[in-house]
């Protein structure tokens, strides 16, 4: 009895004295798994993960930005640019063509007083291209002049000195005062030459319609029937006047073994 109750006691004790730093060890093993051990740890990952997302979003922030800005820049660029040429341009051809155009341009004007000149009373019109018809003149082909150059016909010289514009005056019986054209022939050849039949003749337009002589014109100063002594005779002959500009052709008579003159190349004034 009291053996194994030395025994118990012994047991009692050994159980206590192993025990009780099982006990001890066990002890930390199961405070580690209670959450107030982990309280620090945690409150450090919470805090390192706050950290990283305040820096991710300041980062995504700070992108963006730099996304806008650069979005604006770029949008700015073609308008600044696009505007530069449009501005340029104008500003370096403008200023040095028109120089060398308006120092050109004052030397074109020269010719003008010269297509003026034949407008004047008495001058003679540029010459028409084109002749205009006229009707035969008998058996003998004509001798063809042209413009105010003389024409020699068989030992005579005949030009034209004047076409001038007139305004007929109606002196005879139903004539009507109308535009009307004067027309000068010259007749150069031997002193006392006879002309024995000294006629003129206009025709005017691609039709070589025959112009109306205006008779009681006092300007109408035909040729003479002779050559005076100096060997130059002159004629003026009126007519009613076709449109400004209207290609004239003038015939002439002056004797009968002398082939007829006929001038083309005159335009009406």
């Amino acid at each position: 009895m009291g053996e194994r109750d030395h025994d118990d006691a012994g047991d009692a004790g050994r159980r206590a004295a192993g025990e009780g730093p099982a006990g001890a060890a066990h002890g930390p093993a199961g405070a580690a798994d209670v959450p107030a051990a982990d309280g620090p740890a945690g409150a450090r990952r919470r805090r390192a993960l706050l950290v990283a997302a305040l820096v991710a979003a300041v980062a995504v922030v700070a992108v963006v930005l730099a996304l806008t800005a650069r979005d604006r820049g770029a949008s700015a660029g073609p308008v600044t640019s696009g505007a530069t040429p449009t501005v340029t341009a104008p500003t370096t051809t403008s200023p040095a063509v028109p120089s060398g155009t308006a120092s050109s341009a004052p030397d074109a004007p020269p010719p003008g007083p010269a297509t003026a000149d034949p407008a004047a009373p008495g001058s003679v019109p540029p010459a028409a291209d084109a002749p205009v018809p006229v009707p035969p003149l008998g058996d003998v082909a004509p001798v063809v002049g042209s413009g105010t150059a003389p024409v020699d016909a068989a030992g005579l010289t005949v030009a034209v000195t004047g076409v001038e514009a007139v305004r007929t005056q109606a002196e005879g019986v139903g004539e009507v005062a109308a535009p009307g054209v004067a027309l000068t022939v010259e007749v150069r050849g031997p002193a006392g030459r006879r002309l024995d039949a000294a006629a003129v003749s206009a025709h005017a337009g691609a039709e070589g319609a025959p112009l109306r002589p205006a008779e009681s014109d006092e300007r109408n100063a035909p040729l003479p029937a002779q050559l005076p002594g100096d060997g130059v005779a002159r004629g003026t002959y009126v007519f009613a006047a076709p449109a400004p500009g209207t290609p004239l052709a003038l015939t002439v008579l002056l004797r009968l073994d002398v082939p007829p003159v006929v001038v083309q190349g005159l335009l009406a004034p």
